[in-house]
């Protein structure tokens, strides 16, 4: 089994922690931040243990760079700019290797280009898809054929992308909203929970259902990404 260090501490670290040691997908040695974010003891209780907590640009001398494993674990915090971020700063050291994290009840017959993947349980990604780097897909989301889910995106539980959808970079698609038969959403946008979406959206648009009528809404790229700010997920 390879060893996975997360890179993080957040609570979706902690998440990701149980749900690769629940299927034994990766050997957890311990986690990186930035050393503003270091523990004062270095280590922390997290995942239901205790790890090592290391400086994120000195991991290089505590693990086998060349073996083990980094996951980018931050969840949607402004519409997935702060996992893209870090995501991106680890990539530009070269040092390392991204896991992906693929439940083992998941039904993936597409193909994952990408790294830094996390697909939870239940999923379905149907055949000639292409999933991109850094994309999560929570419980029970479903991918049509033919389609391709742009990097840094992220599909919450039970979203549903029927055939030959684009969903574009750094987007968010809400729990259980539709994503009919060829729609393209535009990068950096936000689809609410339950909305069905039938027509394509623009780049920085948001579309809710707040009623019985759709609400769209376009920002700038700066102000799409501030509105949408959950504090727990900044490390």
């Amino acid at each position: 089994m390879s060893n996975l260090v997360i890179i993080g501490i957040s609570d979706t670290a902690d998440r990701i922690i149980r749900f690769v040691n629940r299927y034994c997908l990766f050997n957890v040695i311990g986690c990186a931040v930035d050393k503003s974010y270091l523990p004062e003891n270095e280590s922390i209780e997290i995942g239901g243990g205790y790890y090592r907590v290391w400086d994120l640009e000195h991991l290089d001398e505590h693990i086998d760079a060349d073996n083990d494993y980094v996951f980018v674990a931050l969840l949607w915090n402004r519409l997935n700019a702060d996992r893209r971020f870090l995501f991106e700063k680890v990539q530009q050291m070269n040092r390392f290797k991204f896991a992906n994290i693929i439940s083992p009840n998941a039904i993936v017959r597409g193909e994952i280009k990408g790294v830094n993947c996390w697909v939870c349980d239940n999923v379905i990604i149907q055949e000639q898809t292409v999933v991109e780097d850094d994309v999560f897909v929570m419980d029970k989301a479903f991918v049509g054929h033919r389609s391709i889910v742009k990097s840094h995106s992220f599909l919450a539980a039970g979203a549903m992308v029927m055939g030959s959808v684009i969903v574009g970079e750094q987007s968010y698609i809400g729990v259980n909203a539709s994503i009919f038969d060829g729609t393209h959403i535009g990068n950096k946008c936000l689809v609410g929970a339950c909305t069905y979406v039938k027509r394509n959206l623009p780049d920085f648009s948001t579309i809710k259902t707040p009623s019985d009528a759709f609400v769209i809404k376009t920002y700038s790229e700066t102000e799409i990404e501030n509105k949408w700010l959950a504090r727990k997920n900044v490390r």
